[in-house]
C-alpha cells in the first residue's frame, strides 16, 4: 500500500476530529448567545424593578412590600451575578474551543499538504518507471534490428 493511501486514513481521522471540534464550537457559541440573552433580560428586570423602588419609597405598599422588594432585589442581584459568571465561563470555554479547532484545522491542513507531496512523489516514481520500461523496450528493439544486419 502506498504511503499516501495509508496517510489517507489518518487524514480522515483528522477530518473527523476537526468536525467534532467545530460542532462543539457551534454548540458553545449557541449556548453563550442564549446565556448572554438571559443576562440581558435579568438586567432589564433589575432596571424595571429599581424603578418600582421609587414607588415603594414614596410610601405606596407599606413596610411588608418594601421588605419583600428588598428580598426580591437581593435574589435578582444574586441571579445576575451567577448568570454573569456563567457567561464568563462560557466565553473562556469558547476561547479554548477556538484554539483547539485552529490546532486541529492546522494539523489536518498540514497532513493534506504532506499527502499531496507524497502523491506527487509517487506519481513521479511511476512516470520514471514507465519511461524506463519504454526506454528499455526501445533499446531492445534497436538491438534486435542491429543484430539482424550483422
Amino acid at each position: 500500500m502506498r504511503k499516501s493511501k495509508r496517510l489517507g486514513i489518518v487524514e480522515q481521522l483528522a477530518e473527523r476530529r476537526e468536525e467534532e471540534c467545530a460542532k462543539a464550537l457551534g454548540i458553545c457559541r449557541q449556548k453563550l448567545s442564549n446565556e448572554e440573552q438571559k443576562l440581558v433580560e435579568l438586567r432589564a428586570y433589575e432596571t424595571e424593578y429599581l424603578a418600582r423602588k421609587n414607588q415603594l419609597a414614596k410610601g405606596q405598599g407599606g413596610a411588608a412590600a418594601l421588605h419583600n422588594y428588598i428580598g426580591f432585589m437581593h435574589n435578582l442581584s444574586a441571579a445576575i451575578t451567577q448568570q454573569h459568571s456563567l457567561v464568563l465561563n462560557l466565553q473562556q470555554q469558547l476561547g479554548l474551543l477556538k484554539k483547539e479547532w485552529a490546532k486541529r484545522h492546522a494539523k489536518k491542513k498540514n497532513l493534506v499538504s504532506l499527502i499531496g507531496r507524497y502523491r506527487q512523489a509517487e506519481e513521479l516514481e511511476i512516470e520514471k518507471k514507465l519511461q524506463k520500461e519504454i526506454d528499455d523496450q526501445v533499446n531492445y528493439q534497436k538491438k534486435g534490428k542491429s543484430s539482424e544486419f550483422v
